[in-house]
């Protein structure tokens, strides 16, 4: 049975969409719930920006690039991944600080993929890349609220362009809708999660390090 997606002309007008997947049913009930519910949109609760990439890349630079593709790691900070590339200071780089959370906005199989910064030591990212940084939204809550079906349709909803081609705009994330932040105390419940989580990441890394420099010992490598 086919389904057929309705929605006001005044809402295609001000979305600049025409589509199907803007406008998908169960979408429109999540966003009116949602809007119903007093949620925030990420334009009002962020301060939402673009990296800029760097000119060139060299070996051994300073600045670790965080690119769109490298957001496969959940968590960002030195020593998740061994292919960052690297580039050198430059006034014409976006830094990072800890608690921006990122989204990737271009490249298939990329695109709408969320990271959060756990420690930003000489890191900075790319033009592909969309930083959320908190006006005072718990970023570990945004984090997970990103990251579950809900915000993800959302996500996905607003991605434009082909197959291919797809684009993740700025202008389009600010529009993102976010719950209200739940109380502190359960705020504070998912910041020690994701601080634990980050913790365990940290010690299975270096557990599996280990298991690199046995077999190595183990074969005369």
């Amino acid at each position: 049975m086919a389904v057929i997606s309705k929605g006001l002309f005044s809402d295609a007008v001000v979305a600049d969409r025409l589509d199907a997947e803007f406008f998908d049913p169960l979408d429109l009930i999540l966003v009116k719930k949602m809007s119903e519910a007093g949620a925030k949109t990420l334009g009002d609760i962020c301060h939402v920006f673009n990296g800029k990439t760097p000119t060139e890349y060299v070996d051994g630079g300073e600045i670790r690039i965080v690119r769109s593709g490298d957001l496969v790691s959940p968590l960002i900070y030195p020593g998740c991944a061994d292919n960052f590339l690297t580039a050198q200071k430059s006034s014409k780089i976006v830094p990072l600080i800890a608690g921006d959370v990122l989204i990737s906005s271009i490249g298939m199989g990329s695109i709408g993929k969320i990271s959060l910064v756990m420690d930003a030591s000489n890191f900075a990212t790319v033009s592909e890349v969309t930083i959320l940084r908190s006006k005072g939204y718990p970023p570990e809550v945004l984090f997970a609220y990103l990251t579950t079906d809900q915000g993800q349709r959302q996500i996905n909803r607003q991605i434009t362009g082909a197959t291919g081609q797809q684009h993740l705009l700025k202008s389009k994330v600010q529009t993102i809708l976010v719950p209200a932040a739940p109380k502190s105390a359960i705020s504070e419940k998912i910041k020690e999660s994701c601080a634990r989580a980050w913790e365990l990441e940290v010690a299975a890394r270096a557990q599996h390090g280990k298991s690199h420099a046995i077999f190595a010992e183990a074969v005369g490598l």
